[in-house]
């Protein structure tokens, strides 16, 4: 097998930052830019969870990394594409993070 355009191991972090600054374009090799935009194209623009399972983990998750005084005001933090597909999981989420909570 030839391995045309692939790398011999998985670029490091530091790797891509100096990819970044780089002066000209021959320091980047080829297949970075390609995949990079291959995968942003893949991407959906506006992405929603795809079982009401992926709902419940997308509304812990926004519960968990953010502090919200009440259930409506983590409903209108959503964004717009997200508040109706997530309303039930995050109902549930709220009660459940509330249920666990010591005064």
């Amino acid at each position: 097998m030839a391995k045309l355009g692939t790398p011999e191991a998985t670029p490091s972090g530091a790797t891509l930052n100096a990819w970044s600054a780089a002066e000209t374009a021959e320091e980047i090799p080829l297949w970075a830019p390609r995949t990079a935009v291959f995968l942003l194209n893949q991407m959906p623009a506006r992405p929603v969870p795809q079982s009401d399972a992926e709902a419940s983990a997308w509304a812990y998750c926004w519960l968990r990394n953010r502090s919200f005084d009440s259930i409506d005001a983590a409903q209108k933090a959503l964004p717009e594409h997200l508040q109706a597909p997530l309303h039930a999981a995050l109902d549930a989420a709220w009660q459940d993070q509330q249920g666990l909570r010591l005064v």
